[in-house]
């Protein structure tokens, strides 16, 4: 919006666009015959802005430790695929805590080694697991098969619980894992 301010004097007032830093969109001033003794002021008016808001502050989601003593190293006991019992090499587990409910897992298949993180909620449930393989040494077959089982194992399980043994699951107990200390 433009206002003009009219004095004596006579001019004639050509179209224009009018820009200012204040003014959000130009405005066209139209062409008009004004008396010599008329001055004419253009003053822009200034839109008002609104305020921003104040962002709202998310409250953290309340987490709980799922399993307080699961750090350190685990050795695995037992190995469960499908209802059968797996022959199992000497391999075993290190879990590091990160945060609470997130930890760093690393260890050794027998021959070569892994490593790899679980994040888990406090009710025990595994919300995500990677876990990566480094394959330094050829094995033979049943190795080979442990090697690629376990880390499927690993990868895969939703379930960790804590007991006298520390115990790695999917929820169909179609896969599960028992390590002691």
């Amino acid at each position: 919006m433009v206002l003009a301010f009219f004095s004596c004097s006579s001019i004639t007032v050509e179209p224009e666009q009018v820009e200012s830093p204040i003014v959000e969109e130009p405005v066209i001033i139209e062409e008009q015959v004004v008396p010599d003794d008329v001055i004419i002021e253009v003053v822009p008016v200034v839109k008002e802005e609104k305020k921003a808001e104040p962002p709202v502050e998310k409250k953290p989601e309340k987490q709980e430790h799922p399993a307080p003593d699961v750090q350190g190293r685990w050795n695995l006991v037992s190995f469960e695929k499908k209802g059968v019992a797996q022959k199992i090499s000497d391999a075993y587990i290190t879990v590091a805590e990160l945060l609470i409910g997130s930890y760093r897992i690393s260890g050794f298949s027998g021959v070569n080694t892994f490593s790899g993180n679980i994040k888990a909620n406090g009710q025990g449930n595994i919300v995500h697991s990677k876990i990566q393989l480094d394959t330094k040494k050829n094995l033979p077959a049943d190795k080979k098969q442990f090697e690629r089982d376990l880390i499927f194992a690993l990868t895969n399980a939703d379930r960790l619980e804590l007991e006298e043994i520390l115990r790695i699951s999917d929820s169909k107990h179609e896969i599960v894992l028992e390590f002691k200390h």
